[in-house]
């Protein structure tokens, strides 16, 4: 039992992996734009703090947090991406490996835990209750999310839930935060246009991973119809430019399905 508990385990972190971004790896200049955007968000709850990254795959945001906040510790599920970082950051020794269902921390052990684009990969309410128990009261839980509620919104492999703002907020508030929320990349497709654009990207994606070799004839085409592709760093530019970019803060009881991705900031309450 316990073999195959591990074997499933270690499968799961292997999937994990596949789906973070490498440094080295070639993507559209946007998507850059996306990580970079997220991080240097994130660092503004960092500063002078004692901060957790949650998720953190490659390493990408470790210089950049660790430079913001007084204590720093980058912890990730996949070996695979720990290894990835004790190559690209032999100097960081803040590293460990471990399930966000199970953080091997002391109770009120940090001010401000950070978990970007890994939220859907979770079960939120175990997630929560840890996050809950590893801040310090009045700390800050921040993370980013895909928005499904986008037209066109197509999920990616392993998730087990996409949440809308009206979700988060509603689950939040029952866990005892108060929550803040944000949204950027705005669609710029048509509603109709966008979806039409879902459907027969998910139609011919369906088609293509039905041949021999599906996945990597799929990763090509879509490389080619993405247009201009950079190489993806080690780590994300300081000097990044976040304040060009569009950033919108969300009405709490109306449903967002304008922006490609939601920012939350939840500030855990004190205790009843």
């Amino acid at each position: 039992m316990l073999a195959r508990w591990k074997t499933a385990t270690q499968q799961h972190a292997d999937h994990m992996f596949e789906e973070a971004e490498t440094p080295g790896q070639y993507l559209p200049a946007e998507v850059l734009d996306i990580i970079s955007f997220r991080y240097h968000f994130a660092k503004k709850y960092c500063n002078n703090k004692r901060v957790l990254e949650i998720g953190c795959g490659p390493g990408l945001g470790i210089n950049l947090l660790d430079t913001h906040a007084a204590f720093y510790v980058a912890g990730e599920y996949s070996e695979k991406n720990i290894a990835n970082i004790k190559q690209h950051h032999p100097y960081f020794k803040n590293t460990l490996c471990f399930d966000a269902h199970q953080l091997p921390f002391k109770d009120n052990s940090f001010d401000t835990l950070v978990a970007l684009a890994m939220i859907y990969y979770l079960n939120i309410d175990k997630f929560l209750a840890e996050a809950g128990r590893v801040l310090r009261e009045q700390g800050t839980l921040f993370f980013c999310s895909t928005n499904n509620h986008v037209a066109g919104f197509v999920p990616s492999p392993y998730t087990t839930h996409y949440y809308s703002n009206v979700e988060l907020i509603h689950i939040l508030e029952q866990a005892n935060y108060s929550v803040e929320l944000y949204g950027a990349f705005p669609i710029q497709r048509s509603k109709l246009k966008q979806k039409l654009y879902a459907l027969s990207k998910t139609l011919v994606k369906k088609a293509i991973y039905s041949l021999p070799n599906g996945k990597n004839r799929w990763r090509q085409l879509r490389k080619k119809a993405q247009g201009q592709h950079i190489i993806l760093p080690k780590s994300i530019d300081p000097n990044f430019d976040f304040d060009k970019f569009y950033c919108k803060k969300l009405e709490l009881s109306k449903l967002d399905k304008t922006h490609r991705v939601l920012y939350t900031v939840a500030t855990l309450k004190e205790a009843n």
